[in-house]
């Protein structure tokens, strides 16, 4: 996650791997991830190749759940190598599995090459922006719903 907010020029995230496994074996996970691993020579441990993170969702249009893709990320080195491509395969065979019709995610308007790859695996351009309240914004509007007050 810290080399996917480099790739994209973010200020860096505070999310640790303490954070992460804290949300993914959590009693009720809020999200899941598959892991793509490169493998070391001679029995060494793998490295990590990729990871997709993701979550529920609910796709109003057909009226049954989903998946919103929160990450993918490829390690620059392994680009081009299909382990995006098998990551969101996995992941729409999950998805196929459990009866979900959809998978949505944004992407950067500057990430020319992940856009690139979407349209090569038939992803739709619907031409909607996805928007975020986060952190200071949310709460702000949060404080309308309270009377002013905040939490």
């Amino acid at each position: 996650m810290v080399a996917l907010h480099r790739h994209l020029g973010l200020p860096p995230s505070p999310a640790t791997p303490a954070l992460l496994e804290s949300q993914l074996f959590a009693e009720r996970p809020p999200c899941a991830c598959l892991v793509a691993e490169r493998p070391e020579a001679e029995g060494g441990a793998g490295r990590l190749a990729g990871y997709a993170l993701y979550c529920e969702h609910f796709n109003s249009d057909f009226m049954k759940p989903g998946f919103f893709l929160c990450d993918l990320f490829v390690d620059p080195g392994t680009r081009s190598g299909g382990v995006g491509r098998a990551l969101l395969a996995e992941l729409a065979r999950i998805a196929d599995d459990e009866g979900r019709v959809s998978i949505w995610w944004g992407v950067h308007r500057s990430n020319d090459r992940a856009i690139a790859f979407y349209d090569r695996i038939g992803a739709g351009d619907f031409r909607v922006d996805l928007r975020e309240l986060e952190v200071d914004a949310l709460k702000t509007l949060a404080a309308e719903a309270r009377g002013g007050r905040a939490a």
